[in-house]
């Protein structure tokens, strides 16, 4: 019976040693790993690292013709929550195929949804610019 034990308790242990390197290799993949939010109708480009780094933001010329400076400052805004939201996405996507419980993250997107649904851009006429 000890024999048993002994088994269980080692596979349990190597086990517990694959899962860790597989969070490892999901965390390195996720460190370099970029991706793009985007608003204004691609006016606006901001990189971000999967670990929410930003990386770069990119905005096109005409847009500083088209909008205003407080609503160029809000479609930029957008464009950054739409990056972070997408970098959340890809790491709770990479970590659920290691990690069972990916609620941490949903309640990261969840409060993100509800912080850009708070700030949506509006102009002077009350138009909507949250759904670039």
């Amino acid at each position: 019976m000890d024999g048993d034990l002994d088994r269980r308790l080692a596979a349990m242990v190597q086990q517990a040693q694959v899962q860790a390197q597989q969070i490892q290799d999901v965390q390195r993949e996720i460190g370099v790993s970029t991706v793009t939010g985007r608003a204004g109708n691609g006016m606006v480009n901001v990189t971000v690292r999967g670990t929410g780094q930003i990386t770069d933001i990119s905005i096109d010329p005409d847009a500083v013709r088209y909008y205003d400076a407080g609503t160029l400052g809000a479609v930029v805004l957008e464009a950054v929550n739409d990056g972070v939201r997408r970098a959340v996405t890809l790491a709770r996507d990479r970590y659920a195929e290691v990690m069972p419980d990916t609620r941490p993250f949903d309640q990261v997107l969840a409060q993100l949804d509800d912080g850009t649904q708070r700030g949506r851009p509006t102009d002077d006429t009350g138009t909507d610019y949250g759904s670039w």
